[in-house]
């Protein structure tokens, strides 16, 4: 049982930091104001989410469930909601409301709202079926599979945290900020436009 939650908290962390498309999913909320880490949060609850909603039917259904047809249909909507959080912010950016967004609070319910949503949507498709679900069908007892769903999810959750709560950090002066965020926008519109091109099962 201890080697479920070792291998599922490395392939968490693992499944955060080596999939770009997370990173360029977290960068443009990241960007726009204080509280990056609440978002990077939030996110990371949703994403676990999906994969635990994927991953109890899987193991309920163990060799029923096709995995790669909801894994494709998850990635397309995901690589979607991307691009739409890119537009999102090039349109923030571009209309220069940084004195009207001081004066609100730092996350608002839309931000909450637009993290848990595009979280779970890449946890419904995806890498996450790779290193999140498939390993825990490979053990032999369901107690270990649900430890290691666990521990997959809890280090997923901490480890977006971190990376949105980095971001934050660097896009805290203005002068960061003014370049880091249609930057960040551009990338996330490239990475949901390449990842809607390439072949399903991809990323996550």
């Amino acid at each position: 049982m201890l080697d479920a939650l070792l291998i599922g908290s490395l392939a968490g962390i693992l499944h955060v930091v080596a999939g770009p498309d997370h990173l360029a999913a977290i960068a443009p909320l990241a960007s726009r104001r204080s509280g990056a880490w609440i978002r990077g949060f939030v996110w990371g609850v949703g994403h676990t989410s999906g994969v635990w909603a994927v991953g109890c039917v899987a193991l309920l259904m163990q060799g029923l469930l096709p995995l790669q047809l909801v894994s494709s249909l998850g990635e397309r909507l995901a690589a979607g909601a991307l691009i739409l959080v890119g537009l999102r912010t090039l349109v923030h950016w571009a209309r220069r409301d940084e004195a009207a967004s001081a004066l609100r609070p730092p996350t608002t319910r839309v931000d909450v709202q637009l993290a848990s949503g595009f979280g779970i949507l890449h946890g419904l498709g995806g890498s996450s079926h790779y290193l999140g679900i498939l390993p825990a069908l490979g053990f032999s007892d369901p107690i270990s599979a649900c430890l290691y769903l666990a521990a997959f999810g809890c280090s997923t959750i901490g480890a977006m945290t971190a990376c949105a709560f980095v971001m934050g950090l660097l896009s805290r002066p203005a002068g960061t900020r003014a370049w880091l965020a249609p930057i960040a926008g551009c990338v996330a519109i490239v990475v949901g436009v390449l990842w809607l091109a390439g072949p399903p099962a991809r990323g996550g």
